[in-house]
């Protein structure tokens, strides 16, 4: 019978680990339950011994997604259970198997007890909590709903990183790709022109095309450092303009108008918008904390600028729905299914559902990106090799015709 680790916590407040026999994790689950004890977490022996076989290695690395994502899930389930803030940090330090999250989670601890708040606390170790988890649980502790915040806060987590998954996924084949070609343009840059080459130099008129291909390679050979720094000059100037407001305005503006990626990011930052509304609504945070929560955590400034003028609207009594409709960076669609929130008296849900609508549509648009990205890559690098081929073939043929 399989063999599974689990942490619990007893009725009196302690932790409790150990190892239990079930033909499933869902039996398992059920008899620690059973016995009186809340469920932590439950996993097989071999992913367990993987997991600390990897202790060495996670020291030096960041604290990923699903380490934050298990945290979060887990402390819900404790402060569902009724356990208290402070003793549910400290079994999270103690349990952690993650060695730099562990010293996180302590020094999360020590400043809870020295009087801080949680969100006070979590806000020092930025690098892994972003404004947003720090906002949420800000609300959560204004609203006094922290287990309801955090429970959505595992739940947002778990479809990012299902969506991620989805992205990457679906951009190793263009990687491979555009990687595969990029050797193919250098290799025939420094070393097969170069070998046609000589076979020229005794040619005294070229044709155009020959020229300006061994034109191409002797460039490519001489200043290949000249690509590099412009490639990184090019990497500077967008860190310096991004920096900012008016740079990353433009910058934003500029995303929002290509035709398919443009539509992506709007897609994506409605969906990022909507569900955590809906979450801090639920969560009963105010509409206006929501809002300026939500704005921390735009990606896109166009939309940040939006958000704070939502803010403005709504604080001077209008309905979110009216002061998103008519931007360019808010889909007009999701506007209207706000507004009728609104008028029913269910806007949470609404957003909720918003959420899960351009979710869908952020993973098809992605599809759609990525399925038009594999044809240009071959597009453009069919171009380039054909013109090679097309000049070495044009110079063979002009020498033979003098013979």
């Amino acid at each position: 019978m399989p063999s599974f680790d689990y942490i619990v916590c007893n009725p009196d407040g302690s932790s409790e680990s150990g190892v239990i026999e079930a033909p499933d994790r869902g039996k398992a689950v059920i008899r620690l339950q059973g016995q009186g004890k809340t469920v932590i977490k439950v996993e097989s022996v071999s992913a367990t011994g993987a997991v600390l076989s990897a202790d060495v290695s996670n020291l030096f690395s960041r604290v990923g997604l699903s380490d934050l994502m298990d945290f979060t899930s887990e402390t819900d389930t404790l402060l569902q259970a009724g356990m208290p803030l402070e003793r549910t940090l400290r079994v999270q330090a103690e349990l952690c198997t993650h060695p730099k999250f562990k010293v996180i989670l302590s020094d999360i601890v020590e400043s809870v007890n020295q009087g801080k708040s949680f969100s006070e606390a979590l806000e020092e170790h930025d690098d892994v909590f972003d404004d947003y988890y720090v906002s949420m649980v800000r609300g959560g502790e204004a609203s006094g709903t922290l287990g309801v915040i955090l429970g959505r806060l595992a739940e947002y987590m778990q479809k990012k990183q299902k969506l991620r998954g989805t992205i990457i996924g679906a951009m190793i084949y263009p990687s491979i790709l555009l990687f595969v070609s990029l050797i193919a343009v250098v290799t025939m840059m420094t070393w097969v022109i170069p070998k046609f080459k000589r076979l020229f130099e005794s040619e005294n008129e070229l044709p155009v095309v020959t020229r300006l291909v061994l034109g191409m390679s002797n460039f490519f050979i001489s200043y290949w450092w000249l690509i590099i720094l412009g490639l990184v000059l090019i990497a500077v100037i967008y860190k310096i303009v991004s920096r900012t407001e008016k740079g990353r305005l433009f910058i934003g503006r500029k995303i929002l108008a290509l035709p398919v990626a443009g539509e992506l990011v709007r897609q994506a930052e409605t969906t990022k918008f909507c569900r955590m509304m809906s979450t801090l609504l639920e969560g009963q945070v105010p509409i206006l904390q929501s809002i300026s929560i939500a704005i921390t955590s735009a990606g896109n400034e166009p939309m940040a600028r939006l958000l704070k003028h939502l803010y403005r609207e709504v604080q001077a009594g209008r309905p979110v729905g009216r002061a998103l409709s008519g931007s360019r960076a808010f889909p007009e669609m999701a506007a209207r299914m706000i507004s009728m929130g609104e008028e029913s008296g269910e806007l949470a849900m609404m957003m909720g559902k918003i959420a899960d609508r351009f979710e869908d549509k952020v993973e098809k648009s992605t599809s759609m990106l990525i399925s038009m990205l594999e044809p240009a890559i071959i597009v453009i690098l069919g171009t380039f090799i054909g013109f090679i081929v097309v000049g070495i073939m044009m110079a063979i043929m002009s020498a033979s015709q003098a013979v």
